[in-house]
């Protein structure tokens, strides 16, 4: 089965239009009426991370994103990653990491607080807008999201 294009002349259901109608033209009149389509929208993991990314880096109080290889070089404990994704897909970039289980997304996020920033408050409010935005652009569900404060932003370092 192959690509059925609009007509190039108007047909009963389409009626000629004053101007110049071009194929956006006859797509964006032919959306208004009631017209199915199927297929499958794929969304690249990068596009995912990159959208949780800024989503946080939009909530006040957060100065920056902390890198995970910087968090798990200078903590004591080892992750657990492979042991609890055992069902997941999972993808890293920066200081945002995501497991995808089906249509549900647990994502973690580490960051850096600007000072005088309230621990609670900001992670409340990660939790509630990075489960927003992904529900608002991909429709799916975010489970959890766990915040790991890596540090306080100094201002002095620029």
């Amino acid at each position: 089965m192959g690509i059925t294009l609009p007509p190039s002349s108007p047909t009963p259901d389409m009626p000629p239009v004053a101007g110049d109608v071009g194929l956006a033209d006859r797509a964006a009149r032919a959306s208004d009426r009631q017209v199915r389509v199927r297929g499958t929208v794929r969304v690249a993991p990068a596009v995912l991370l990159e959208m949780i990314e800024m989503t946080v880096s939009r909530v006040e109080g957060v100065a920056a994103l902390e890198s995970w290889r910087n968090v798990e070089r200078q903590s004591d404990r080892t992750t657990d990653l492979e042991t609890t994704t055992l069902a997941a897909l999972t993808f890293e970039a920066g200081g945002v990491r995501v497991r995808l289980r089906g249509n549900d997304i647990e994502a973690d996020v580490s960051v850096k607080l600007r000072p005088g920033a309230s621990v609670a408050i900001v992670s409340r409010t990660l939790r509630r807008d990075v489960g927003v935005a992904v529900n608002q652009m991909l429709g799916l569900s975010v489970t959890v999201v766990n915040v790991f404060v890596a540090g306080i932003n100094d201002p002095s370092e620029g």
